[in-house]
């Protein structure tokens, strides 16, 4: 054997303090290794001598650093001796200068095979002096943290939520459903999920999202709209006749809704370019404070985003993703479509104006048509024109067709045809079909009004 380093410690502690002295030329290496099985590989590493030692005696094979946390010389010295042990635990002082040196070592030595143990009591010295028996020691080392990322989890940890993706129960969060019966069992809005929007200009996916949004209202909803095209009277108008299924709803039925709005519906007070960073601002204490759950953009090209700027783009709709993760919520965005040869057919998401990326991230994406060919022979048949046979076979067709052409989280793909009143701007399963009222207001005289759920 040969002496490599020699320490002493004084006996009197003056105020508390400790005397240490070291031998010059000394290698300031890891105490204890004379005392090791050379078979084992686990080791501790505490912070003082005596916890090592201490260690030994509950049966836990232990070394100890030389000279105090804030040295470290020892760890290039001994790194080679370490590397023979598959499980490093490391027992320093239950405080704050000991948890931060224990992370230090930790990544030195290698993450991936160091544990943090965390004893009763401050030290092993401490649990020993306390009488802390042998089975609460070990089981702490048995609770010893990993270092893992916290992005790093075990698949098994997620079992109960698997379980409940097969079988919700009835609380469980299913995403809200669609105003229509005829799509409720195919299309679902779940929490962090990106839905993107598209179709022609005047085909009426704004208004469109309205309604659906009035419906999330509805079921319990909150949400936050940021019309970027429409001042708040003029959104506010639109959404207030969907919501009376009436044209032209009365004073105090209009001051009804708005106060059914409540604290359910926030707008993002801004007509014009935003800024997408302020934006995602807004939304995160609406979200925080509020508790919004619904987010709508309307739409991608009001915001200070360059049309050419793909980059830009995907950057956006990257942090749309980030932010309906983190904070568990839905996001609409509204889109435009590049310019089609014929507005009869119908975009889809390959047609959206801009980066691919957009359709790539997002959850699901949707586009409106709506049956412009239909509603112009409607027109002529209501101005006493004869119409022939080719039109009167295209009143038979549906006036709105809703697509959806990817669900990431859903089993449908494909298309639902709507009827479209265009008095209370609501889409309805069917022609013959009444518009609702989603407010309840008795003061308001309406014979064509019908309690029919959508």
């Amino acid at each position: 054997s040969k002496l490599i380093f020699r320490k002493y410690l004084a006996v009197e502690r003056p105020e508390g303090n400790k005397i240490i002295n070291v031998e010059s030329d000394c290698e300031p290496c890891l105490y204890g290794w004379q005392a090791l099985d050379p078979n084992v590989r686990s080791i501790t590493i505490t912070e003082g001598e005596i916890d090592a030692m201490t260690l030994h005696q509950y049966g836990v094979p232990a070394l100890s650093i030389p000279m105090g946390v804030n040295n470290s010389k020892w760890l290039e010295l001994d790194y080679d001796r370490l590397a023979i042990y598959d499980e490093i635990f490391l027992c320093m002082d239950n405080d704050e200068p000991g948890k931060k040196a224990a992370l230090a070592f930790a990544e030195r030595l290698g993450i991936h095979r160091c544990r943090i143990v965390e004893l009763p009591c401050k030290d092993a010295n401490e649990c020993l002096q306390t009488d802390i028996n042998k089975e609460a020691i070990q089981v702490a080392f048995r609770n010893a943290k990993s270092f893992d990322p916290a992005e790093l989890k075990r698949a098994s940890l997620f079992v109960d939520e698997v379980i409940s993706e097969f079988y919700p129960s009835s609380e469980a969060d299913t995403g809200l459903m669609p105003p229509w019966q005829k799509a409720q069992d195919k299309i679902r809005f779940r929490t962090d999920e990106l839905s993107i929007w598209t179709g022609t200009n005047g085909h009426g996916k704004s208004q469109f999202l309205g309604h659906l949004i009035l419906d999330s209202m509805k079921q319990g909803a909150k949400v936050c709209i940021a019309s970027l095209e429409l001042k708040p009277k003029r959104l506010l108008m639109r959404l207030t006749r969907q919501a009376g299924a009436l044209a032209n709803p009365s004073i105090e039925y209009i001051r009804a809704i708005h106060d059914w709005y409540g604290d359910k519906l926030w707008l993002f007070n801004l007509t014009g370019t935003a800024k997408a960073k302020r934006l995602l601002e807004v939304f995160k204490y609406a979200r925080q404070r509020y508790g919004v759950t619904v987010f709508a953009i309307d739409s991608l090209l009001k915001l200070d985003i360059a049309e050419d700027d793909y980059k830009a783009q995907k950057t956006f709709i990257n942090e749309l993703c980030d932010f309906k993760n983190e904070h568990n919520c839905h996001v609409h965005l509204i889109t435009h479509p590049r310019k089609g040869a014929d507005e009869q057919i119908a975009p889809g998401k390959l047609d959206i104006k801009g980066s691919g990326a957009i359709s790539d991230l997002a959850d699901n994406c949707f586009t409106v048509w709506r049956n412009k060919k239909k509603e112009e022979i409607k027109n002529l048949q209501a101005n006493g024109a004869s119409l022939d046979q080719q039109q009167l076979t295209v009143l038979e067709a549906p006036d709105c067709i809703w697509i959806c052409d990817k669900q990431r989280n859903g089993d449908f793909e494909g298309k639902i045809r709507l009827s479209f009143d265009p008095q209370s701007f609501q889409y309805l399963n069917h022609a013959t079909q009444k518009p609702i009222p989603y407010v309840n207001y008795s003061n308001f005289n309406n014979n064509n009004l019908t309690r029919e759920n959508l």
